[in-house]
């Protein structure tokens, strides 16, 4: 046998081609020679003497074995590692471990003296209990990978590596829409919704088929077994399920034409749908319903939908579209702004009317920069309120408090434009 403590060309090995292989996320590392059968933990930055080995040393403290037993003893040699789940490694982590063999059995036995390295899961040589013969073969499939070393006597020794698993994945997705969940590795499933005792598993295939049947956030998880002892691998997945109404709407519009204001959208398809809410603003906060539209309940082709404003706004106006499904889910399909500036010149709204808790809140559209005084008058024509506002082309707000009560709000404009508008103070 041969020792990388004291051989030059070894200790080069050891030193320098070791931590280039680590670097480059090399799995395994194969060699022979040697008459025996060696295999390492996956251990990383071990660069110095055989007994300078230590826990900081292993990128995993399990045996690999994946076989279901924790503290699994190989040989003689052997030191003891926590459990027999597979070593993990990803592509993207710099240095996440490397399992060095040398796989020298086959077709003899007797090289090295040396009973125990600590960097060693199994050392089978001749003075080891058994002194087995054996060839080594690997077996790959998708992310895993199986090495074992077999003889006439069996499997002496055996490991797994996983690459890219453990995942946590958020899905989107869409009520009453079938979604399929992939766990990440190959070998035996159980599917689950609820982490705590009892589990009651939801399948045993590496795919799992579910339609959610409402809105909202789900979690499921896939585990390798149902045992706590024996679970090594476990993928999180959480649904996010939103109303399929919302998401199928494309295409959302507004504009001016032959001043009416035309609202235009198109769902691509509708699965469940209810009905859609039109709703205007002066500002850009405070909305008013204008219309309700119903839906298709449940189409598979594109559907376009219009809906005509013969008296929008003057000055900037908001359209918001809100789509609702059967189950009462509502969701914000979208918001389109139009500019009605181009043929009125002063323009008011009050949002919303009756005006609640005493306050009062206005929008002034205009169609260009100007001094706007505003006064309010009771019913009796007692002026209550008086104020001067700089507006702006478009839409200024303000906003004022008025006792309980029915009023008259007035707009007036430097050019002799006058708008008035009744309210109602609760």
């Amino acid at each position: 046998g041969y020792s990388s403590d004291g051989e030059s060309d070894l200790v080069a090995l050891r030193k320098k081609i070791s931590p280039i292989l680590e670097r480059y996320g090399v799995d395994v590392v194969l060699s022979g020679h040697s008459h025996v059968y060696e295999r390492s933990f996956l251990i990383k930055d071990h660069t110095s003497f055989a007994t300078s080995f230590t826990a900081a040393n292993m990128a995993s403290n399990s045996s690999g074995r994946y076989d279901g037993t924790a503290g699994n003893i190989a040989s003689s040699d052997f030191n003891a590692a926590n459990s027999s789940c597979p070593y993990f490694t990803i592509d993207s982590v710099y240095k996440h471990g490397t399992v060095y063999v040398v796989a020298g059995s086959a077709g003899q036995i007797g090289g090295g003296t040396n009973s125990k390295f600590p960097a060693f899961y199994y050392k089978n040589y001749s003075g080891s209990s058994g002194g087995e013969s054996g060839s080594m073969y690997l077996e790959i499939q998708d992310n895993r990978l199986d090495a074992k070393m077999s003889g006439a006597n069996g499997t002496h020794d055996q490991f797994t590596i996983m690459k890219g698993v453990n995942k946590k994945t958020v899905v989107a997705t869409t009520i009453n829409t079938a979604t399929t969940l992939n766990a990440s590795w190959i070998g035996g499933y159980n599917w689950y919704a609820e982490p705590a005792p009892p589990i009651i598993s939801q399948g045993t295939g590496r795919t799992l088929a579910i339609t959610p049947a409402a809105t909202g956030n789900f979690t499921y998880y896939v585990n390798d077994s149902l045992a706590p002892k024996t679970t090594c691998i476990a993928d999180t997945f959480l649904l996010q399920v939103t109303s399929a109404l919302a998401v199928s709407v494309i295409n959302y519009k507004a504009f001016l034409k032959n001043k009416k204001a035309f609202v235009q959208w198109t769902t691509t398809q509708e699965i469940n749908s209810d009905y859609f809410t039109i709703e205007r603003s002066a500002n850009g906060r405070d909305y008013e319903i204008i219309m309700v539209m119903d839906g298709k309940g449940n189409s598979s082709t594109p559907t376009n939908y219009e809906f005509i404003d013969n008296n929008p706004l003057p000055g900037v106006s908001y359209y918001r579209l809100i789509a609702t499904d059967k189950n009462g889910d509502k969701k914000i399909a979208g918001i389109k702004s139009i500019n009605n500036s181009e043929y009125k010149s002063l323009g008011m709204t009050i949002q919303p009317n009756p005006a609640i808790n005493n306050e009062v809140n206005m929008a002034i559209q205009s169609g260009k920069k100007q001094t706007v005084k505003i006064k309010v008058y009771s019913t009796g024509g007692a002026e209550v309120y008086s104020n001067q506002v700089q507006a702006q082309q478009g839409a200024t707000t303000l906003r004022f408090h008025l006792a309980g009560g029915a009023y008259i709000v007035s707009a007036d404009t430097q050019d002799g434009v006058k708008v008035n508008e009744k309210i109602l103070v609760k």
